[in-house]
C-alpha cells in the first residue's frame, strides 16, 4: 500500500494579545510619563533615538487616544507638523479622513521638534514614526515597546490599549460629555464609550468564615449559630445537639 501523503497544515495566524487593559491610575500615569521623559532626555544627550521614539509613541497614545493601528498609519501630513491647527487627523484603511483629534500646544511642539530632528527629508505622506532601523511600525512592535516601557517604569503587563483607555477616561472626567468622547475616541456607538468611562464595579465580598467549635469545620458566618453556652456551632452540629 502506498504511503499516505500528509497535507500541509496552514500556518496559524498570530493573534493579538487579549485586551484586559485598564486605565492607568494617576500615580501610574505619572510614573510612566516621568520614565519616558527621563530616558528621552538622556537619549538626546547621547545622540540615540530609541527612547525618543518611545516618548512620541506614549505621548500619542496617552494624549490623543490613538489606537495602535492608527498610530502605525499616522503620516506627517496628519499631524500639527503640516496642519495649521493643533490637531491629529485619523484616516480609514482607504485613506479617508475619519476624525480630527485636538491636541495640546505642548504635544504639537514636541511633534514638530521630533519631525525636524528625526524625520528630515521625509515627505508629507511618509509615516511620522519609523523604528530605529527605519522600518514602518506594526502592531506587535508597538505592543512589545509598550510592554518594555511599562516594565522599566515599574508597571507590569502594560498594553497599548491601557494608554488609550486612560485618555478616554481622563477626557470624560474633564468634559463630562459622552458624545464628545465618543467622537474623539472614534467609537461607532456611545455604548462602547460608556464601557470605557463607567467606574469599575466593586468585587463582591466573600462571606467571612468561622470555625465550628464542635467538629472544627470552617463555615460561613450565615451558616453558624451561637448557643447559650457561648459555643459557635455549624448547622449540622446544632441539629445533632437538638436532635
Amino acid at each position: 500500500m502506498g504511503k499516505k501523503v500528509k497535507k500541509n497544515k496552514k500556518p496559524k495566524k498570530s493573534r493579538k494579545p487579549r485586551d484586559r487593559a485598564k486605565p492607568l491610575s494617576e500615580k501610574d500615569l505619572k510614573k510612566l510619563v516621568g520614565h519616558v521623559r527621563e530616558h528621552a532626555t538622556t537619549a538626546r544627550l547621547h545622540g540615540t533615538s530609541r527612547a525618543i521614539i518611545d516618548e512620541v509613541i506614549v505621548d500619542l497614545l496617552v494624549e490623543a487616544g490613538l489606537k495602535p493601528q492608527e498610530l502605525c498609519k499616522l503620516r506627517l501630513i496628519d499631524t500639527p507638523v503640516h496642519h495649521t491647527a493643533n490637531i491629529i487627523s485619523v484616516r480609514s484603511e482607504r485613506g479617508h479622513r475619519t476624525r480630527d483629534i485636538p491636541v495640546s500646544q505642548e504635544l504639537a511642539e514636541r511633534l514638530k521638534r521630533f519631525s525636524s530632528l528625526y524625520r528630515q527629508g521625509a515627505k508629507s505622506k511618509d509615516p511620522l514614526i519609523l523604528s530605529e532601523r527605519g522600518n514602518p511600525l506594526g502592531y506587535f512592535s508597538i505592543y512589545s515597546k509598550i510592554r518594555r516601557i511599562g516594565q522599566g517604569a515599574g508597571i507590569k503587563h502594560l498594553q497599548p490599549n491601557a494608554l488609550r483607555k486612560t485618555y478616554i477616561a481622563n477626557l470624560f472626567a474633564k468634559e463630562k460629555d459622552l458624545r464628545l468622547v465618543q467622537q474623539q475616541a472614534g467609537h461607532s456607538s456611545p455604548k462602547t464609550t460608556a464601557l470605557y468611562v463607567q467606574p469599575a464595579k466593586p468585587k463582591a465580598k466573600s462571606p467571612s468564615r468561622k470555625k465550628c467549635e464542635a467538629c472544627g469545620r470552617r463555615v460561613s458566618t450565615n451558616r453558624i449559630a451561637q448557643i447559650d453556652s457561648g459555643q459557635v456551632l455549624c448547622a449540622n452540629c446544632l441539629k445533632e445537639l437538638r436532635g
